[in-house]
């Protein structure tokens, strides 16, 4: 059997000439996140970042100070409010400096800062256990452009079994009740399994289980291409997704099939919800994503407005992943 070696399909790359660095340099003059092959690199590329880098320096300096007062004003806040802060109006300024950092840190697009942004969502979930504030949907996202998708899958299961009845509002009893704790959840089941009704799943979550169903299809089909002989030479195969490294040996022509079934169930279930998004995503250009960044507050669902949201949430790492358009618009 040749060697599975699982593709970094985001990486810290230079953000000038957009080559892996041998040796890794961050950006010194703020941010600390945006990586360069050198100090030469990142002088060459000081107009391109200065916008990110001060929205990132004044974010992490908001979040600082609004942490500092909260501590301040009320010391055991963290114990005390633990799971319940959207509720207690002392932390809203809190909560909206860190969600300040979230944000601006997607203005970078490399591994380290998906990986900044998952610790401060993460934290804040816990934090805000009700989430008001849809951490739910930014976090799949993030755990996919980081090639976890294992863990994203097992969020998104324990969201829908268990977390959406803390979505229903606070009953003193969450803190003792298991919080994300799903773990190694079978990808390949039934889209029954994870959703219970498809077409009671969020939109949001329908979309990233399919973008990991597509990773997994695309392995599957280069695993089964390989020549089945025993006698075949090794070679080293790179493949998209973990759980493909992991589960190799369960791999046969019914898996594929089943996963193209669920891809087509998903991408209904998808085009039910919002009849707009298909056509937006899947020919999506420059005058559209500007659109879709300058989208405004507030908007009905099933609406072209949702659409421009959903290709803003999603489109970064269905690009990251190669092939993944072409496996949808190929079942359409």
């Amino acid at each position: 059997m040749p060697t599975l070696q699982v593709t970094e399909l985001l990486s810290n790359r230079c953000g000038h000439c957009n080559t892996l660095p041998t040796t890794l340099h961050l950006c010194t003059s703020g941010c600390h996140v945006q990586s360069y092959c050198s100090v030469a690199h990142q002088s060459l590329d000081y107009a391109s970042h200065t916008s990110a880098c001060r929205a990132i320096v004044t974010t992490q300096h908001n979040f600082s100070s609004a942490e500092a007062a909260l501590r301040s004003s009320n010391p055991s806040i963290f114990e005390t409010g633990h799971g319940r802060f959207w509720d207690l109006e002392e932390t809203r300024d809190y909560v909206d400096a860190r969600m300040g950092i979230v944000n601006s840190l997607g203005r970078v697009n490399n591994r380290i800062s998906e990986a900044t942004r998952l610790m401060h969502l993460q934290d804040l979930i816990q934090l805000c256990r009700t989430d008001p504030i849809g951490l739910r949907e930014e976090i799949p996202d993030v755990l996919l452009r980081l090639g976890q998708d294992q863990e994203c899958y097992d969020f998104i299961v324990w969201w829908t079994r268990a977390g959406k009845a803390l979505y229903r509002g606070w009953d003193g009893n969450e803190e003792t009740r298991p919080f994300a704790d799903v773990r190694d959840a079978d990808v390949f089941e039934s889209l029954e399994s994870c959703f219970g009704v498809v077409e009671e799943g969020s939109t949001q979550h329908l979309l990233d289980v399919l973008l990991i169903k597509v990773r997994l299809l695309l392995d599957a089909r280069q695993l089964l291409r390989l020549p089945q002989s025993p006698q075949a030479p090794d070679a080293e195969i790179q493949v998209l997704s973990h759980i493909t490294a992991a589960r190799h040996s369960t791999i046969t022509p019914e898996v594929a099939d089943r996963l193209t079934e669920q891809i087509k169930t998903l991408y209904r279930a998808v085009e039910e919800r919002n009849e707009f998004f298909w056509d937006i995503f899947l020919a999506h250009d420059a005058k559209t994503l500007q659109e879709a960044e300058d989208l405004k507050f507030p908007f009905a669902t099933g609406t072209r407005q949702e659409a421009l949201l959903m290709l803003r949430k999603h489109l970064p790492p269905w690009k990251d992943t190669p092939g993944a358009f072409d496996v949808v618009r190929g079942g359409r």
